[in-house]
């Protein structure tokens, strides 16, 4: 996976370390080819409402809503979103994109809701094809994860997203 980061602050007269001009060149080929996986982990998850806590490679969310915000760098597109669960028999984990705007407070863009299929099942679901802008200053996006029920996995969300 690529940095979402700076790795090394130089100064001037510094020497370039071989491994930055690496990452620079991964970034480089990676902008101009295909979609960049961003895995986001359930323990970086914002909890708005209910309860989350650890349970074995996941996170229990109790009948609430929970927000991953996604590190995207200004010029990315989100393509598509995946989200991985575990839902309970007759309740569903749903999910949706939401783009909000850091000035105001209200949302720019929200995608239709992901739904899983409330079997009870280890299970990914995904909402494809997005239209999503291209990121630009004041602008953030989050996933939207809830719970219709207690003791229901959320593992995580991969986002899939390429330069524009």
């Amino acid at each position: 996976m690529l940095p979402l980061k700076r790795n090394t602050n130089y100064t001037q007269g510094a020497e370039i370390k071989s491994a930055d001009l690496n990452d620079i060149q991964d970034m480089i080929i990676a902008g101009k080819h295909g979609e960049i996986p961003l895995q986001l982990n359930s323990s970086n998850a914002a909890i708005v409402s209910g309860g989350m806590r650890p349970h074995g490679d996941g996170y229990l969310v109790d009948q609430g809503l929970a927000t991953y915000h996604i590190p995207t760098l200004l010029g990315t597109r989100v393509k598509s979103v995946r989200v991985f669960c575990k839902d309970s028999p007759g309740a569903r984990v749903r999910a949706q994109l939401a783009e909000l705007d850091v000035t105001s407070g209200g949302i720019l863009f929200r995608s239709g809701p992901m739904i899983s299929n409330a079997t009870g099942a280890n299970q990914s679901f995904v909402l494809p094809n997005l239209t999503v802008p291209p990121m630009a200053v004041g602008r953030r996006l989050h996933v939207r994860v809830v719970a219709e029920a207690n003791s229901q996995r959320i593992y995580g969300v991969t986002v899939f997203v390429e330069r524009a």
